[in-house]
This record gives structure tokens, C-alpha cells and sequence, in this order.
């Protein structure tokens, strides 16, 4: 009888054990999700802040030029590590400096709002983009009024984009301002806008004399715009004070 109750007690035994090893094995899984889970929910939170940052950095670049063409995300890299609560942390705005917007790549500083106060994190970028402008066809010489067979559209890296350079739309009414070789993208310190009325134009112009009005021939001395006070010459030589009315017609100004 004895034997038997120590067997029995041993078989219960058994079963417990195995009953325990069961829960341990399951308690164990649990626990291994519930650190996966926590890994994933940590990963993802650092990369949803990275995102966010680096859609801050293509905004810069899309709001300098509309016309950038690019397939995906600038590349950013933290250029120390960051914190380990970085998940917590909110995106406020990157501080970016202008001459980068015309880099493939560079630095600049990104600022979070931490559970107790603003931080900045500093971020190395990487950028794959071109931009459309523009690129003289022939040579362009001095006072040239641009046309549409004077200048083609093209794609041109980032880093090849000059300062002023023009993009997306050629503005109206350009003239050169000096001589363009062939082939060079177009920038706008290369030209200025042409004015209704050059310099060295004939007009008529009107002058009172008591109940009179005389009409002579004038010369325009500077290039100006409909409504601008200008300086004519007549024919005898004569300066005076204009409004210009019209691309032809002028007051003199007593």
C-alpha cells in the first residue's frame, strides 16, 4: 500500500511538472512577443520621426523649386546617435540654410520637443534630384530680346545649378544684358526686363504754351515704362522732364 501511494504521488508529480513546464513555455513566448512587440512599436517610432524629418527636407527643396524631379525620400543620417527616448520625441522644424538647397548633400539642424524641453539634433542629408532650367541655344548678344528659339529646356543635377539660375517658366519680356554663349544655362543676373520704351526711341511729345498745345519730336534717354517720368532730347538739343502716356507719346513737364 505504501508503494503504491509513493507511486501515485510520483505519476502527480509528473503531470504538475509537466503542467508547469507548459505554462513556462507559453509565459516564455508571451514574454518574447511582448519584447518583439515593444521593439517593433520603438523601431517604428524612430523611423516615423526620420520620415518626418526627411519630408522636411524635400519641402525645402520643393518649395525652391517647383520644378525638382525626384523618385524618393532625401537620405538622413543623425551625425552623433541619438537618445534612446528619441520615440518620444515631436517634430517641430529643421533649420536649413539656403546655399544647400543647391547641394546634393550637406548638414543641418532638425528641433524636437522632448517630454521637458526643445533639443536640436544635427542630420547629414543626401539628396538624388534634378531640376529643369533652362539653357541658351546660340550665342545671345548684348540688348538681345529673348525668344522661344532662343533658349531649350533640360535637367541638370543639383549641384551644377548656378545662383539665380531660372527655372520652370521663362519670365516675358527678358533682354540680355551682355553677350551668352551657346550652351549656358540662363540665370537672371544675365538679363533684365525689357521696358515698354529703349533707350534712343523716337516718340512725339506735347508741350502747353498758354492755350497751345506744340507737338516736336523727342528722343528717349533710358529705357522706362508707360506712366514713368523720363529725360528726353529734342531735336534742337533741348532736355526736358516727360511723363511717357503711351510707347509713342510723351508731356513735357513744365
Amino acid at each position: 500500500m505504501v508503494n503504491f501511494r509513493f507511486f501515485l504521488t510520483c505519476g502527480n508529480s509528473s503531470a504538475v511538472e509537466h503542467d508547469l513546464a507548459k505554462v513556462g513555455v507559453a509565459s516564455s513566448n508571451l514574454v518574447s512577443r511582448s519584447i518583439i512587440f515593444l521593439l517593433l512599436i520603438t523601431t517604428f517610432s524612430f523611423a516615423n520621426n526620420l520620415n518626418i524629418v526627411s519630408e522636411a527636407v524635400l519641402s525645402k527643396f520643393e518649395n525652391k523649386h517647383p520644378c525638382l524631379n525626384i523618385n524618393d525620400l532625401p537620405k538622413i543620417e543623425p551625425i552623433s546617435p541619438l537618445p534612446s527616448d528619441f520615440k518620444d520625441y515631436k517634430f517641430i522644424k529643421i533649420k536649413f540654410r539656403d546655399y544647400l538647397l543647391r547641394k546634393r548633400h550637406g548638414s543641418f539642424k532638425a528641433i524636437f520637443k522632448t517630454p521637458s524641453r526643445e533639443k536640436s539634433i544635427y542630420f547629414k542629408f543626401e539628396i538624388d534630384a534634378t531640376v529643369d532650367v533652362f539653357k541658351a541655344k546660340h550665342k545671345l548678344y548684348n540688348d538681345k530680346i529673348l525668344s522661344k528659339n532662343d533658349y531649350e529646356k533640360v535637367s541638370i543635377k543639383l549641384d551644377s545649378l548656378p545662383s539665380k539660375v531660372i527655372t520652370c517658366n521663362m519670365p516675358k519680356k527678358l533682354m540680355t544684358k551682355n553677350y551668352v554663349s551657346a550652351n549656358t544655362i540662363l540665370t537672371m543676373n544675365r538679363f533684365k526686363h525689357k521696358k515698354d520704351v529703349l533707350r534712343g526711341t523716337d516718340i512725339q511729345v506735347y508741350i502747353r504754351d498758354g492755350m497751345l498745345v506744340l507737338e516736336t519730336e523727342a528722343i528717349v534717354l533710358k529705357d522706362a515704362n508707360i506712366g514713368d517720368i523720363i529725360k528726353i532730347k529734342t531735336q534742337k538739343g533741348k532736355l526736358f522732364r516727360a511723363k511717357l502716356i503711351s510707347k509713342y507719346k510723351a508731356i513735357i513737364l513744365e
